[in-house]
């Protein structure tokens, strides 16, 4: 389950998220949605502490954090078990697709390189994109750069 109690994060003078609450509960399908700027990505980035809250609280599952209060711990244990599929893609340019599959599995999971191709090259055939597994991001459509971004966010299981 996650549960987001009364966050709030500004920029300067702008209020972004003003005491955001949310319940999600394991199974539930939830859809954010608004116009452009109100914060829709901004909440999403909080969830993993890719942006800071001022305040507010976090509880996925057994993990709890105060986000005034970030615990370097919390933080790492919730992105272990979160993906998220940015609209720019953030896919690395000098990497290929298989490549950029592989890294959140070596990098963060701590897999080794067999495991992580494996896993990998699995996600990529999931998702359409084996046949361009040793393509470079600059060799591909926005789509297949998505598709890219979706299995990687798959591939650790979040």
């Amino acid at each position: 389950m996650l549960e987001l109690k009364d966050v709030k994060l500004s920029y300067g003078s702008t209020q972004v998220l003003n005491g955001v609450n949310l319940s999600v509960k394991r199974g539930d399908v939830v859809s954010i949605i608004g116009p452009s700027g109100t914060g829709k990505t901004t909440l999403l980035k909080c969830i993993n502490y890719l942006a800071k809250p001022s305040s507010g609280t976090i509880a996925f599952d057994q993990i709890r954090m105060d986000y005034q209060r970030a615990d370097k711990t919390a933080v790492q244990a919730i992105r272990l078990r979160t993906a998220m599929v940015f609209q720019q893609f953030n896919v690395f340019k000098n990497m290929t697709v298989l490549q950029n599959v592989m890294d959140p599995l070596v990098v963060v999971q701590r897999k080794s390189t067999d495991e992580a191709r494996e896993i990998a090259l699995r996600e990529l055939d999931r998702v359409g994109l084996s046949a361009k597994r040793d393509s470079y991001p600059s060799q591909l459509s926005g789509g297949q750069l998505q598709r890219t971004g979706i299995a990687r966010a798959l591939a650790v299981r979040p």
